[in-house]
């Protein structure tokens, strides 16, 4: 694999990762999983373990998190485009796919953190 691979890859997989978290056309299946999955709603706590009256806040559930966070997304959208670039042949050993795998997936939660 050569750097121009490399950032090829880093570039896919944040396509992808945009694609997933933030891009108009996947807004209704990530609304969707709002709906599906609900927030749940929990009290804050004193460092005692008490329940603080009027402190309740709304958690959402890890499915709606993932979707929306970036860095999330981008691991797995790296897996799955590394492992595609291994059996395609660009890669030649594991060891590098683990290498590129988490590369790709750092570069493109970098460029998602600075607005690209």
């Amino acid at each position: 694999m050569t750097w121009a691979d490399l950032l090829l890859l880093a570039l896919a997989v944040y396509r992808v990762t945009r694609l997933i978290t933030t891009d108009s056309l996947t807004a209704p299946w990530r609304e969707d999983l709002v709906y599906r999955f609900p927030p749940r709603v929990e009290p804050m706590r004193a460092p005692d373990g008490s329940e603080i009256p009027g402190s309740a806040r709304s958690v959402p559930h890890w499915v709606v998190r993932l979707v929306h966070c970036d860095w999330c997304v981008s691991i797995w959208t790296s897996l799955a485009l590394t492992l595609a670039a291994h059996f395609a042949g660009l890669l030649d050993s594991w060891q590098l796919a683990g290498f590129v795998w988490l590369a790709a997936s750092s570069a493109a939660g970098l460029l998602s953190r600075i607005g690209a």
